[in-house]
């Protein structure tokens, strides 16, 4: 495949309708924005934190699982596996199925969301 082929192929994709949707563009904004932030948030916290760390927490036995600091890094990677997923399956849905392209979209922002604060939780106990 040549680079001139590959640039108007993602030209073609840049322009297509799909972005040009006001609530799919916010949406895409937000979800990589907040994936961005905790990706940036977790490598400045990670200097700061001994080599064993809690994982997760459960209110009734408290911490029940710990492990090295570098699996916390683990969290933003699968919000950003859910984001690539989520937007490409959308994409493909969008023109027959938009409500439910709709929901794809803002269940990925609510996934970034809960990813954060359980993140920003892990790392404050």
């Amino acid at each position: 495949m040549s680079i001139r082929l590959i640039l108007k192929r993602l030209k073609r994709l840049i322009n297509h309708y799909f972005w040009h949707d006001k609530l799919v563009f916010a949406n895409f904004v937000v979800s990589v924005g907040i994936n961005l932030f905790f990706w940036i948030f977790l490598i400045l916290k990670l200097n700061k934190l001994e080599d064993i760390v809690p994982l997760h927490y459960n209110i009734y036995f408290g911490i029940d699982m710990i492990g090295s600091k570098a699996e916390l890094l683990k969290m933003p990677a699968l919000g950003l596996f859910i984001l690539l997923v989520n937007i490409f399956l959308a994409f493909r849905i969008y023109k027959h199925e938009r409500v439910n392209a709709y929901f794809l979209l803002f269940g990925n922002s609510l996934v970034q969301i809960f990813l954060l604060i359980a993140g920003i939780l892990i790392i404050n106990l």
